[in-house]
């Protein structure tokens, strides 16, 4: 039977020790063969937001607002160790080194932020999504060729704009791909949940070069993700687009709406060139 709650298991921790926690990424937190990005500074987050609470009782409203993640090897899906350093807790902001540790590998270094996210009513937004605020009949479903390699959707609800994909129609266009995500039924009623598959969604598009017809596996180098609020729930819309493009290295940002069409994330990270398999 399948898992009615995949990120809530993702996210759950074992205590191991003061300061350190153990999680398990299970195989479909993953882009083909690799863990993904996203994925793993959800949990990084989730070892130092425990860590805090942990700490102190009094902290238990405290959420990560910044994660900032150097991937330093790709681990495997299974069993990881999460050793976090405290760096400051203070009274509105709290600071964390989180390790994630496979083995003798250490595969991630992460800089989380902790302090309070914003429930107040918006003072000035500015209406970047260009989307309807859920997928309509036209939006590309994640089946076939596809979830042969994004996993994550099978483990999360995934719909690719249709308009954006021109890679999908074997053209090129504008390095902007916009789709819409949501979590399991199980996972989206936990507002812990809801506000780490914030990180997820900010690593959750396609490299944008794919639309510049150039394909292929690009690794992350550093991604650093904010979390602005508690989303509403529903569907989440996500714009991916790139400021510039070299011939090593290129950047991709992030932008997510929830429901209420209110920036509930953002995101950007430096990533390599692509390269082919084999």
């Amino acid at each position: 039977m399948s898992d009615p709650a995949p990120f809530q298991t993702l996210t759950t921790l074992t205590s191991i020790s003061d300061w350190e926690y153990g999680a398990t990424i299970g195989p479909l937190w993953t882009i083909g063969p690799k863990v993904h990005g996203g994925a793993l500074l959800a949990v990084a987050a989730a070892a130092a937001r425990q860590a805090v609470r942990d700490h102190d009782s009094a902290l238990l409203w405290m959420q990560p607002v910044a994660a900032s993640a150097d991937f330093l090897s790709a681990p495997v899906p299974g069993e990881v160790i999460l050793r976090v350093i405290t760096r400051k807790i203070g009274r509105q902001i709290a600071t964390l080194d989180t390790e994630v540790w496979q083995g003798t590998k250490l595969c991630a270094r992460a800089v989380v932020t902790m302090g309070a996210l914003d429930d107040a009513p918006v003072r000035q937004m500015v209406d970047g999504s260009h989307m309807p605020a859920e997928p309509d009949e036209s939006a590309l479903k994640y089946d076939g060729p596809m979830s042969d390699i994004v996993h994550l959707s099978q483990v999360t609800h995934m719909r690719m704009d249709s308009t954006s994909a021109h890679f999908l129609k074997g053209e090129t266009g504008d390095p902007t791909i916009r789709l819409w995500a949501r979590l399991f039924e199980a996972d989206e009623h936990d507002e812990d949940n809801a506000v780490l598959f914030g990180f997820v969604l900010g690593d959750m598009s396609p490299p944008v070069v794919f639309n510049l017809g150039e394909f292929g596996w690009s690794p992350t180098v550093q991604l650093t993700a904010f979390i602005r609020r508690h989303p509403a729930k529903g569907w989440f819309r996500v714009v991916s687009s790139t400021q510039s493009v070299g011939s090593a290295l290129f950047d991709e940002d992030h932008l997510v709406f929830d429901s209420t069409g209110a920036v509930v994330a953002q995101s950007r990270q430096l990533a390599l060139w692509p390269r082919r398999q084999g």
